[in-house]
């Protein structure tokens, strides 16, 4: 939980404080348009774009981070990759979740990487409810929140 609630607010804070040094990314804007978001990220950085930038996504090496699965389902920057999170918010847990984890990120972090939280929620709202994942999550719930109390508590004690 810690990349997803305080590695997130970490970001949010540093980026505050150091906007001036700093280029942010939005990703679903580097999937649509990569050409024109690397050619500024470049341009950021004092570097001139390449086609090669864009062309030869494959040769990355992602050892020890990044989305592994990704790395084998995309041979090249695609958009189809944006709205995949819908297949897995499906269930009534998962959309009450994402919707509570949206609250505590808060609509100006969410503003500042380029997305709207009224449209995040009404995103969710739409998503089909499904079954799919469901006996798992009830399943797992109560372990990551006694693992989770677990860990507060030794981190306090």
């Amino acid at each position: 939980m810690v990349d997803l609630e305080e590695g997130l607010q970490n970001l949010n804070q540093s980026y505050r404080a150091f906007s001036d040094r700093m280029h942010l990314i939005n990703y679903e804007n580097l999937v649509s348009r990569p050409k024109q978001e690397l050619t500024k990220l470049l341009s950021y950085l004092g570097l001139e774009f390449e086609e090669e930038c864009v062309s030869s996504f494959t040769n990355v090496k992602m050892d020890g981070m990044g989305d592994h699965t990704g790395i084998h389902d995309y041979s090249k920057v695609e958009k189809k990759s944006i709205d995949k999170w819908r297949a897995n918010i499906v269930n009534p847990l998962r959309v009450n979740w994402m919707k509570r984890y949206l609250w505590r990120i808060g609509a100006d972090n969410l503003e500042m990487m380029g997305y709207d939280h009224d449209h995040l929620q009404k995103q969710l709202s739409s998503n089909t409810w499904q079954l799919k994942f469901l006996a798992t999550d009830i399943y797992q719930m109560p372990i990551d929140y006694i693992t989770h109390r677990i860990k507060q508590y030794i981190l306090n004690h």
